[in-house]
């Protein structure tokens, strides 16, 4: 079931990635150290080398609600710092590390926003607007994320249906 949600955000850096002419390579198995660590993806542009890792987290979760109640995006946050200790031996070679790690609810992680604002910089080469670019990258992963959400729902539902008789 979190598949689809967390391949929906995939989707989206996919496509935004491109848009700002970046090249991503999605999938990256035995990077550097050919451990089972699998980053999620490497975009390469003119100002950029970065490798990312995707999470979807719901701040409602028992193990976050308590903090995430009283403190914004602290669900994001704490997996962002978990992504960057598991990968933080694999910064190197000239990629920066930069989780995206965003909340069922919409929130986002610094890194999340890091990213978009790089991805506007090398748009920006290619002639575009960065305002532009960054205004339509939040509204099209807020859009992934309530796609992905919804899929959630749908295979829930489905799977709570007793079969036709």
């Amino acid at each position: 079931r979190f598949y689809q949600r967390h391949q929906s955000v995939v989707h989206w850096l996919r496509k935004t990635a491109g848009a700002a002419g970046v090249q991503i390579t999605l999938n990256v198995k035995d990077w550097q150290t050919g451990d089972d660590k699998q980053p999620d993806a490497y975009l390469s542009g003119l100002h950029m080398r970065i490798v990312t890792d995707v999470a979807i987290t719901h701040p409602a979760a028992p193990t976050y609600a308590s903090r995430a109640s009283t403190r914004p995006k602290y669900a994001a946050t704490t997996i962002q710092e978990h992504k960057r200790s598991k990968y933080a031996a694999r910064a190197a070679n000239g990629y920066t590390l930069t989780p995206l790690v965003v909340e069922t609810f919409g929130a986002r992680a610094s890194g999340a926003d890091a990213l978009i604002h790089r991805l506007s910089l090398e748009a920006a080469e290619l002639g575009q607007s960065p305002h532009d670019f960054v205004s339509h990258a939040n509204r099209t992963l807020s859009n992934a994320i309530a796609r992905g959400n919804a899929i959630m729902v749908a295979e829930f539902v489905r799977a709570c249906k007793p079969p036709a008789a």
